[in-house]
């Protein structure tokens, strides 16, 4: 029980911290839910707000490993239709949120480095049109522990 009002606590704390800026701001939102400990109570909260939303864990000396792992998340979650137009979307908006994890060069175990942490996926559908926004956060390094760092990144791209 104690678990759970802590849980429902943070999810109204990272809501309030939402409507405090920009409900509207997908980008924001994938961030928090990134770097949420508990995300369900987050993605439960986006969803009754009409949003979807997915988050997950990945680890990888394989950049295509984290993008493919980030990818079957968002339709297995339905964020995203199997058709071109938004798998493209959701592509570039992943492809950007690594590009600012890893700091531009987007080799890992080929120049001996490796990145774990959480991702968050969030849809943003309007009338004229709708967003995806990926966001990563983790852990990238050496493969040595204690040599890491934290890092972010994050895409926005129109569908």
């Amino acid at each position: 029980m104690r678990e759970e009002v802590y849980a429902a606590r943070e999810c109204r704390n990272c809501w309030g911290l939402l409507k405090m800026h920009n409900e509207h701001a997908p980008g924001k939102m994938a961030l928090l839910l990134a770097l949420s400990e508990e995300p369900q109570h987050m993605i439960e909260e986006l969803r009754s707000r009409g949003l979807r939303s997915c988050a997950g864990k990945v680890g990888s000396t394989e950049v295509h490993k984290i993008l493919t792992a980030i990818e079957t998340a968002a339709i297995r979650e339905h964020i995203v239709a199997q058709n071109t137009r938004e798998l493209h979307a959701l592509y570039h908006a992943a492809f950007d949120s690594m590009h600012g994890l890893l700091r531009g060069d987007l080799g890992l175990g080929s120049l001996l480095r490796t990145v774990g942490g959480r991702f968050g996926v969030v849809r943003l559908d309007t009338p004229e049109s709708g967003w995806i926004a990926v966001a990563v956060y983790g852990t990238i390094g050496s493969f040595m522990k204690g040599r890491e760092h934290e890092a972010a990144g994050l895409g926005v791209s129109h569908i």
